[in-house]
């Protein structure tokens, strides 16, 4: 795991890593008022020799409408990104969401 861990340290905005190997779970903190791009946690773990799993985020932040389109928003990020549910949730809480980093940009659900 020490690959994983050298690799996801390579990302911009990256604070602090704890890998569980019993689980295989891997905990990201990000710095301070620093975006992480989602979908180069996935190709950082696969170019470490690993199969990325799912990945869920947990982070507090507001849901916004820009053209018709529903983002999130985590507090302190500038970037929002799609969100893939109902209008009324996620405002203000904390929140546990699934994301799709198959998509581009990453779409966060419920």
């Amino acid at each position: 795991m020490k690959g994983v861990d050298d690799a996801l340290r390579r990302l911009d905005g990256v604070g602090h890593i704890q890998i569980d190997l019993q689980t295989n779970l891997v905990t990201i903190t990000p710095s301070p008022r620093v975006t992480i791009d989602l979908s180069a946690v996935p190709r950082a773990i696969d170019r470490a020799g690993f199969r990325p799993g799912k990945m869920r985020l947990r982070g507090r932040g507001a849901l916004e409408e820009r053209s018709g389109t529903l983002l999130f928003r985590f507090r302190n990020w500038t970037t929002a990104f799609p969100w893939s549910g109902t209008k009324g949730t996620g405002t203000g809480e904390t929140l546990t969401m699934r994301v799709d980093y198959t998509t581009t940009p990453p779409t966060l659900m419920l």
